[in-house]
């Protein structure tokens, strides 16, 4: 989810764009994303050298004005969390919905410690059942668009309306600051996020097996 290629700038050669990608991120698990913005013939091109898709990802927007309050489930709270307040423990309560072991939960942890964008820009916000963390979101204010990532809940807490609360408080965020357009990506939540008020707006597939680690 972390490293890949999102898109190559047309009239790129694919040739020469696989090789470099190759070289970079040879070493870690990787992905490639081919949608609308890609060149024709890049997906083709993939599969021949032996990559697969093992997702196709649904890019979505909304207008932040016509977007409903939050439903928050009995007994849980969501709010926003401020700073780097208790970064690890929110890292860790998300990592098993991706499937990331805690190694990796460790080098995440470490990355949003450093990230380098300015206070506001990047907001967490958690959801919680007394002092457990059981649900998170993200969002990313850039361009003028909000981006709503990392949404998800504990196994056990799905299916009570985490997921629609936990993207609605991000967003009633990016209203609050000004924004009228909210943006996200789902593979599997696209009912959710329709009946929120949601609208497709583009297809990709996502390939791996980049390099010797995706293999």
């Amino acid at each position: 989810m972390y490293n890949g290629v999102l898109c190559i700038s047309p009239g790129t050669d694919i040739g020469g764009a696989y090789d470099e990608a190759t070289r970079k991120l040879a070493t870690v698990p990787s992905v490639w994303w081919v949608g609308p913005d890609s060149d024709t013939g890049t997906a083709e091109y993939l599969c021949s050298k032996g990559l697969s898709s093992f997702a196709a990802m649904t890019v979505m927007e909304i207008d932040l004005a016509a977007m409903g309050p939050a439903d928050i489930p009995t007994g849980i709270s969501v709010h926003r969390v401020e700073g780097l307040r208790d970064i690890a423990s929110w890292v860790r309560a998300y990592t098993p919905s991706f499937g990331l072991s805690p190694d990796v939960a460790d080098a995440v942890i470490e990355r949003y410690r450093v990230r380098p964008e300015a206070p506001g820009v990047l907001e967490r916000f958690e959801a919680r059942d007394g002092e457990r963390i059981v649900g998170t979101s993200v969002l990313l204010d850039r361009d003028g668009v909000a981006g709503v990532y990392v949404v998800t809940t504990a196994e056990e807490y799905r299916g009570r309306g985490l997921g629609t609360a936990l993207t609605t408080e991000a967003l009633t965020r990016a209203r609050e600051k000004g924004l009228r357009v909210g943006t996200l990506q789902t593979s599997t939540a696209r009912s959710m996020y329709e009946r929120m008020g949601f609208q497709a707006v583009a297809e990709y597939k996502v390939f791996t097996g980049l390099g010797a680690a995706g293999r």
